[in-house]
């Protein structure tokens, strides 16, 4: 893997010193020295890579991609940046599931891009002001999906497109792939066997004398992993959780309100320890996708009278029983994540804006696929079949959630990350399974824990163990910018029960202070979380 960036301006200004800044911090992204090229107002640099190319044209490339080739042929993870001299046109593209980063932004003929948002910010071009739609989205998903950040105008290139700069800098974007090209075209002669020495034979490339599972894919190190060492993930105090926030947040460089990262780094470093260089990864298995996605099982009648009855409570008249069902169940669904379907809610009705957090939560749970309906508009049309919904939903939770979380964090340890269920080419051949054999596949429609907790349940259930250090926020950097009410803080602080909203919290008031308060810093903070936030 590589970091890239680049600057692209137009009117004559000099931006070498913005340049310099902006490369430092992908220094730890790839292995190797800087490469740069620069002419006529284009700045281009890489960690990890040389930028490679012609005289007209200029490749700079994160992961596995061969200039020139179609995305959509492309099976492992990457980003790229490919700039023409002669026409000046500049072309960016992301993997199919987003696992590698790419963030951009433009401004009066200037446009900036990196494949992390600490490279770009280092640059200090563009303001720092939070997008309050992406601290929407944090809170109610615990990522922020699709192309938005947690700051105006700048933007992630979403997975599976490309996004053109033409020389008049009109910026056109579009996706590479049809999703729905997989699901459609079935294949009667799909067995298992064929699947899974597809894998096997993903898997032979492999350096298993260096490689290691973790402790919750015990089933897949069993069937496919075979004699790999396993690594257990021991359970992880609150207090001994929290002493890294900064340096993990730091590489994260997208806030996650799941404690897994910490587990995840955890586990990491032990196998660093023992002399381990490649973690095979179960993402994108049949057992991995039963554990991890919710089929729904409730009917869909019974599933809009149970939103009629739900927003009764929270909505004024006129009744919802005069609208159409598709029109208020998908107007509910989307309320914090569809700003429109917001605004029409509001006109239509009187909405208690103190209720408004207890919809959320009850209609849009971080764990629920709901942003497959904002993604695949037909999705719903065509009801939620169970292939539809596994393959949709493994696309778009990996590219939120699991790609931040696996991408960053294998950097950080030096760990090469091996998904050989995550290959474009054993996706498409799931997806083409029928219905009856994948039915045979999921058998337990609910998530379960993994085997060890993240957290001590003595300290992730009783606030009073955590009022100290969550007290701190009372006069953190979110309250000080009217980002969140003190009264509602307060509230949470004496609340009896789970600690995400006040973990979400103080996720977002690390990030803030390490990327929008303070100049961003080229190398991780080795700060203490409690000496950070005094």
């Amino acid at each position: 893997m590589a970091g890239i960036c680049g600057i692209i301006e137009d009117k004559g200004d000099d931006y070498s010193l913005a340049f310099e800044r902006m490369v430092k911090p992908l220094s730890y992204r790839g292995k190797g020295p800087l490469s740069t090229w620069k002419s006529d107002g284009v700045y281009l640099g890489a960690y990890g890579m040389q930028i490679d190319g012609s005289e007209k044209e200029k490749w700079l490339i994160d992961g596995e991609f061969t200039p020139g080739e179609s995305p959509d042929q492309a099976n492992g993870p990457f980003a790229f940046a490919h700039y023409n001299s002669e026409s000046r046109e500049l072309r960016l593209g992301r993997d199919l599931l987003g696992r590698c980063p790419l963030y951009w932004a433009q401004r009066d003929g200037l446009f900036v891009f990196a494949s992390e948002m600490k490279s770009l910010l280092s640059a200090n071009i563009f303001g720092r002001i939070p997008d309050l739609e992406g601290l929407s989205h944090f809170l109610s998903f615990g990522y922020i999906p699709l192309d938005k950040t947690l700051l105006k105008d700048i933007h992630k290139i979403r997975s599976g497109h490309t996004l053109k700069l033409t020389r008049e800098r009109e910026i056109i974007t579009r996706a590479f792939t049809a999703y729905s090209h997989d699901l459609q075209n079935k294949d009667p002669h799909f067995s298992r066997e064929s699947y899974d020495n597809q894998i096997q034979t993903l898997l032979q490339q492999a350096d298993r004398q260096n490689s290691f599972t973790l402790s919750f894919e015990r089933q897949e190190k069993e069937h496919y992993f075979g004699d790999a060492p396993e690594i257990e993930i021991p359970p992880i105090d609150f207090a001994e959780g929290c002493k890294r926030l900064p340096e993990l947040i730091w590489y994260l460089d997208e806030p996650l309100a799941s404690p897994k990262f910490i587990s995840f780094t955890r586990a990491l470093e032990e196998a660093k320890a023992q002399g381990k260089e490649n973690l095979l990864l179960a993402a994108g298995s049949p057992l991995w996708l039963e554990r991890h996605v919710r089929v729904p099982q409730v009917p869909l009648m019974h599933l809009r009278k149970l939103y009629r009855k739900c927003a009764h409570k929270l909505l004024v008249t006129p009744p919802l029983n005069y609208m159409r069902n598709e029109t208020y169940t998908s107007a509910l669904r989307s309320l914090a994540t569809h700003p429109w379907h917001s605004k029409y809610l509001k006109q239509q009705f009187v909405l208690d804006p103190n209720q408004i957090p207890y919809l959320t939560n009850n209609l849009l749970p971080p764990s629920d696929p709901e942003i497959l309906y904002h993604c695949f508009p037909p999705f719903e049309k065509m009801g939620p079949s169970l292939s539809s919904l596994l393959y949709l939903h493994q696309k778009m939770s990996f590219v939120g959630h699991y790609s931040t979380l696996f991408d960053r964090i294998s950097k950080a340890t030096d760990i090469n990350l091996i998904t050989p269920f995550l290959d474009r080419n054993a996706l498409a051949t799931f997806a083409h399974a029928p219905e009856n054999i994948l039915s045979n596949y999921i058998k337990r429609p609910l998530t379960p824990v993994y085997k060890q907790p993240l957290f001590a349940k003595t300290t992730l259930y009783d606030p009073q163990t955590a009022k100290h250090l969550f007290s701190l926020l009372k006069k953190g950097v979110l309250v000080d910018n009217g980002l969140i009410d003190p009264k509602a803080l307060e509230h949470e602080l004496h609340k009896i029960g789970h600690l995400r909203t006040l973990w979400s919290l103080l996720i977002l008031e690390v990030w803030f202070r390490l990327f929008v308060e303070n100049d961003v810093s080229a190398v991780a903070p080795k700060t203490s979380l409690e000496e950070f936030l005094k």
